[in-house]
């Protein structure tokens, strides 16, 4: 199930009888698993998914800062994730600058980001290849040890785990 889907997560998982993984709830138990003392989250996603403050919603009932993109950043998102969605070439140099602007502004203000969450399928394609360049980039820059979370890999390989456990295959 999408990211944005998880909008309605109560809604589908009554439905489908509580079988639905909550990918949100991955996500957020993922970014703690990391143990850093004040992590602090760039939630990249969907219109609709920022608009409804899905994935800030969910960091902060964990206590864990969140930043988004400005309302004209978001316009370039979207666009870019409809351009992938239409097979229309998106170039990643736009969302690259993006993301350096908000990290390079989360150190001006001495709270570095430490994950940038990709929560929406067209930003990991968008982002292919690019993610250990922009990692090492970004420590040579700001000397931050970068965590890039993309959802869609994070709920493959918990349906994987489910599918093996379930199977008793080990």
């Amino acid at each position: 199930m999408s990211n944005t889907a998880h909008i309605n997560f109560r809604l589908l998982n009554r439905l489908a009888n509580g079988k639905i993984v909550n990918l949100v709830d991955k996500v957020v138990n993922r970014i703690e698993q990391d143990n850093l003392p004040h992590p602090y989250v760039l939630v990249l996603g969907t219109t609709m998914a920022y608009q409804r403050k899905l994935y800030p919603q969910a960091l902060d009932k964990k206590n864990i800062s969140s930043m988004v993109p400005t309302p004209e950043e978001q316009e370039i998102i979207e666009d870019m994730i409809c351009r992938i969605k239409s097979y229309r070439r998106a170039d990643p140099t736009t969302l690259l600058n993006i993301i350096n602007r908000k990290i390079h502004l989360s150190c001006t203000q001495n709270n570095p980001i430490t994950h940038i969450l990709l929560g929406c399928t067209e930003l990991t394609i968008a982002l292919r290849g690019k993610s250990e360049e922009l990692k090492a980039l970004i420590k040579a820059q700001y000397g931050i040890e970068l965590h890039i979370i993309d959802s869609e890999e994070l709920f493959a390989k918990t349906i994987a785990e489910d599918v093996i456990t379930s199977c008793n295959i080990t």
